[in-house]
């Protein structure tokens, strides 16, 4: 879709399929946040399987990563510790989960 197939603008493409223009303001992070030191390997594994979300039924709705999927994106990483990494990045997991959850409402 895109201007040259009618459209004027990114809320007209969003409207086509039945999405208002703040669909994704969930994805945006907080303009700041505090990482521990030890966290952020957890973090950066975490971020770079941002593509590989499980959803559930219709509505879509995010229930967890994909493990199998993680597992390839910290073997890619040359990731060693990948039992003390794959807990870190479950709890950030979690964190993310919940907070999609209460944007939800």
């Amino acid at each position: 879709m895109g201007a040259s197939a009618g459209h004027e603008s990114l809320e007209d493409d969003l409207g086509a399929f039945g999405l208002a223009s703040n669909a994704y303001d969930h994805l945006q992070p907080p303009e700041e946040f505090q990482l521990y030191e030890e966290n952020c390997l957890a973090f950066e594994v975490f971020c770079s399987c941002s593509t590989q979300w499980r959803f559930a039924g219709m509505s879509g709705v995010q229930t967890g990563l994909d493990y199998s999927a993680v597992e390839s994106v910290m073997r890619m990483m040359n990731i060693e510790k990948t039992a003390e990494t794959f807990q870190k990045v479950r709890l950030v997991e979690i964190g993310a989960l919940n907070a999609l959850s209460e944007k939800r409402g």
